[in-house]
């Protein structure tokens, strides 16, 4: 479904895989990802889409996992730390994959990154490793590290002098549309303030993430968020209050078409069609496409 749209640029944004929910199982992750390379819906797009990726909580560990908690910390089956050997395995396996390498900057071991396609600046970040639990670390806690925290300044100062049509920043976790305490960006408040100021000032500013396994778009103080979650979700949920008809969304993705003077966002959901969201944008001499 997503290969025959032929998109510039896929974007993975977490729950690539679903590691064991409980405990830090790093044994299981190597097959887990030998599974979700030999689906063929998802080789298919893979093996001929560029694609960059980043990861969340089900890649990293058991729901909701930080990369700084004393069991990620702890060592794993080779002797590295368990957060090193689940990094390793998704770097293994979904590494950059078919892009322009001179247009990528991409520290060296790391997730995250940037990248330029089509005059867009992509940011792409690792929400997960070294992130610190709030609830003991109060709201100053770190959400993306020191060292790639300060990265992340240099690429919005680049953003923000360059000549670009929009500015990309994608991560596995929302805004502030979980209802789980420390799974928002938005929760991590001096990260998030001086995030928010940064941002905004970046050209036609747009926030991709994913986690709560919905389809939804959202405005945000001087920019705009598009959430994503599902694609890689296959089961159904019972009853509940945050599935009041039965059916968690799943196998979602939305599809950003860029033009010289809006943003489309279409959503597509297996269980609910395809509907779209559109908005101005400023700045483009020409259409840049999809």
């Amino acid at each position: 479904m997503i290969a025959d749209r032929k998109p510039d640029l896929l974007l993975l944004l977490g729950d690539n895989i679903y590691a064991e929910p409980t405990g830090w199982q790093v044994d299981d992750l190597a097959a887990k990802y030998a599974a979700k390379m030999a689906d063929p819906q998802f080789r298919a797009a893979f093996d001929t889409i560029p694609t960059i990726a980043t990861w969340d909580d089900h890649d990293l560990g058991p729901n909701n996992a930080l990369g700084d908690s004393p069991e990620a910390r702890a060592p794993g089956t080779t002797g590295l730390e368990r957060r090193q050997e689940a990094r390793l395995q998704f770097l293994t396996h979904l590494a950059p994959s078919g892009v322009d390498a001179s247009a990528l900057d991409h520290p060296a071991g790391q997730i995250y990154c940037s990248y330029t396609l089509n005059n867009v600046f992509i940011i792409v970040l690792d929400g997960r490793y070294y992130r610190q639990d709030i609830r003991t670390q109060g709201a100053d806690a770190q959400f993306l590290g020191e060292d790639q925290e300060a990265w992340l300044w240099q690429q919005l100062d680049r953003a923000r002098s360059g000549d670009y049509l929009a500015t990309l920043v994608c991560c596995g976790s929302t805004i502030n549309a979980s209802k789980v305490l420390g799974e928002d960006v938005s929760h991590y408040r001096r990260f998030y303030a001086e995030f928010q100021t940064r941002f905004k000032a970046c050209p036609n500013p747009i926030f991709l993430s994913g986690d709560i396994h919905q389809n939804t778009y959202r405005r945000h103080d001087g920019f705009f968020e598009a959430i994503a979650s599902g694609v890689a979700q296959t089961r159904r949920r019972d009853l509940s209050e945050d599935f009041p008809d039965g059916v968690e969304e799943v196998d979602n993705f939305c599809e950003l078409r860029l033009y010289e003077d809006c943003a489309v966002f279409e959503f597509c959901v297996t269980d609910y069609g395809v509907f779209e969201e559109r908005f101005p944008i400023t700045g483009a001499a020409n259409p840049k496409g999809d």
